[in-house]
């Protein structure tokens, strides 16, 4: 199958010796220059030198020596600035160390201990909106977790972890049409898997920034981006009255939805994927695909230009037993409110393009989406959503 397949490797470019035997390398760019970084487990001596055009070696720009061996070490950049990470295996002993231009050594950022020396350990390879985590894996217990690394290198909180079957002491990111994976071996075993990194919670972001639902919702005028505004109606405010009241004594009060299960707030598309981050659980979560016969996402668009989300099964419809579009904004007017479903277009190999088909079926908020379906769009594109993949559907059409 790789007979017609003209696979050749180039000429060697440059050559020749080092001080020491550097078990620990790894190449990064400042300001289109690019350098390697080696230390010695032994000496404890490390050096930065300049890679030249080519593949030519440039002069040495910085030496030193640490006081310990670091045996993972790998290096990442927030907001412009370069670091480096390393853990020492005996100790558990970490810092963080800048990288300057001109291949240069900077100061520790940051430090402390993990509570297992992790073996094995790799940096994302891209941000999960905004935020930069890195991974690893104890050899010896087999615990697994991601954490955050922050911005002037400091250390985030740990957002993730657990344990594999198995310890897996080759393991490495990669991107494939911006989708990133890992990859990881068994070297007992033999075996071998790729999980994806970004498409779970289990991967993803545990703590996000709140929204302050007040300051989006009540007392707030909407912006001139939001000019449209549609209250309860009288009739759905008395059946809600009425319901809660059933349910819960003689005050009347619309839930919070912060205090809701499943309520959630829109968050830009990532590799063709749609994310949402739940406010009760604060977890950032895929949103999925249904068919109109399971369900649909209700939704309301507030004054503050937020998009809030619930999923309702087609069961709780029938049985009235859903999160009714006044919850989504505790009763607040909204600049508009509807439903929308997820689906993808087939192609003749696989299920690429995300579609999403919205509507503005409220019977709370009652609006016009030949109004306000601008506003709605504004902020899917805000989203990265692609306007092209949306199905707009209004109740008079």
């Amino acid at each position: 199958m790789l007979d017609n397949l003209n696979i050749q490797l180039g000429a060697e470019v440059a050559n020749g010796h080092l001080n020491n035997a550097y078990k620990v390398q790894f190449p990064f760019s400042i300001e289109d220059r690019q350098y390697f970084y080696g230390q010695s487990q032994s000496t404890y001596g490390w050096f930065i030198q300049e890679i030249l055009p080519g593949g030519k070696m440039g002069e040495k720009t910085a030496e030193g020596v640490f006081n310990n061996a670091y045996e993972v070490q790998f290096p990442f950049s927030i907001d412009g600035r370069h670091f480096f990470y390393g853990q020492n295996q005996s100790t558990n002993y970490w810092f963080i160390q800048e990288l300057l231009p001109g291949g240069l050594m900077g100061e520790e950022t940051s430090n402390g201990y993990l509570d297992s020396a992790y073996g094995v350990q790799f940096l994302y390879p891209t941000k999960l909106f905004g935020h930069q985590y890195f991974y690893g894996q104890d050899q010896s217990s087999k615990r697994w977790f991601v954490r955050e690394l922050l911005e002037e290198g400091k250390m985030g909180e740990e957002v993730m972890q657990g344990h594999w079957d198995n310890a897996y002491s080759v393991q490495f990111s990669f991107e494939i049409g911006d989708i990133s994976y890992f990859f990881a071996q068994n070297q007992s075993t033999n075996y071998w898997f790729i999980q994806e990194l970004l498409s779970s919670t289990e991967y993803t972001i545990k703590n996000l920034p709140r929204l302050n639902l007040p300051s989006l919702a009540a007392n707030q005028r909407p912006s001139d981006n939001f000019k449209s505004s549609y209250p309860v109606g009288w009739l759905p405010y008395l059946a809600d009255w009425k319901r809660y009241v059933k349910e819960g004594g003689p005050i009347f009060k619309y839930h919070d939805p912060e205090s809701i299960e499943g309520v959630g707030v829109l968050l830009p598309m990532v590799n063709g994927k749609l994310y949402g981050n739940q406010l009760k659980r604060q977890i950032t979560e895929e949103l999925k695909l249904y068919a109109q016969s399971e369900g649909h996402y209700s939704w309301v668009l507030v004054p503050g230009g937020k998009i809030l989300y619930k999923w309702n099964s087609q069961l709780a419809l029938d049985s009235r037993d859903y999160t009714r579009h006044s919850d989504l904004n505790a009763g607040f007017p909204v600049t508009c409110a509807g439903e929308f479903y997820l689906t993808r277009k087939t192609s003749f190999i696989f299920l690429n393009t995300l579609y999403i088909e919205i509507n503005d079926s409220s019977g709370h908020y009652k609006p016009d989406g030949n109004v306000c379906f601008r506003y709605v769009l504004d902020q899917f594109a805000e989203l990265g959503i692609k306007l092209d993949n949306v199905i707009v559907k209004t109740r008079d059409a």
